[in-house]
């Protein structure tokens, strides 16, 4: 009974994971975006070559962009807001990779 129960967590545990490589877009983002609205709510400081209004700017562009990601609405023709919303989904990741670290306090 016992390697049988072992066996079923294994099994659930490779499940879960596999599903997550699936979506690892929003596996991600659902880790970060908590992460960087706190940091954003809470500064400490900011990149010497930014303001503190610049700076604040760049974490709301970042935090937008995942949040539209994430909805996947951003891309219908329906949106009123369609061009804007692609370029802050577009622009998220590149902006993430450009302060990544600055992203400490």
């Amino acid at each position: 009974m016992k390697k049988t129960k072992t066996r079923n967590n294994k099994n659930i545990k490779r499940r879960e994971l596999e599903r997550q490589c699936w979506s690892l877009d929003i596996f991600l983002i659902d880790f970060m975006l908590p992460r960087l609205r706190v940091f954003q709510e809470n500064p400490v400081g900011y990149p010497p070559q930014l303001t503190e209004a610049g700076w604040d700017d760049i974490l709301r562009r970042m935090i937008k962009g995942l949040e539209l990601h994430k909805a996947d609405i951003y891309w219908y023709d329906e949106n009123p807001n369609k061009e804007e919303d692609t370029k802050l989904v577009n622009g998220a990741p590149i902006l993430l990779g450009k302060w990544f670290y600055h992203l400490w306090t």
